[in-house]
């Protein structure tokens, strides 16, 4: 339900980062639904989930290209260490640094 209200107001243009505070998991559905300019506005795009992962390495561990670059693209880190742990393991050579 989360995810359907989420895409729901960021296709009305009303994502705003003053309703609340993104977690891990709205940045990445924001990455997800191409939501570049609500991307843009959010302060911390590298905040850390319960795993320690941020939504870049989310998009890295779902191989969802589009999702990367364009987190990337908004300033995503690419240097996380939750980065490196990916790229040991499972990364597809399509991400790059």
């Amino acid at each position: 339900m989360k995810k359907f209200l989420l895409y729901f107001l960021c296709f009305f243009g009303m994502c705003t980062t003053g309703l609340a505070a993104y977690n891990t998991t709205d940045i990445y559905l924001l990455a997800q639904s191409k939501s570049t300019t609500e991307l843009k506005k959010i302060e911390s795009i590298d905040v850390v989930d319960s795993t320690g992962n941020t939504a870049l390495c989310s998009a890295i561990k779902d191989g969802d290209v589009d999702a990367y670059n364009l987190l990337k693209e908004t300033g995503a880190n690419t240097e996380h260490k939750c980065i490196k742990k990916y790229l040991q393991n499972n990364i597809k050579p399509l991400f790059k640094k």
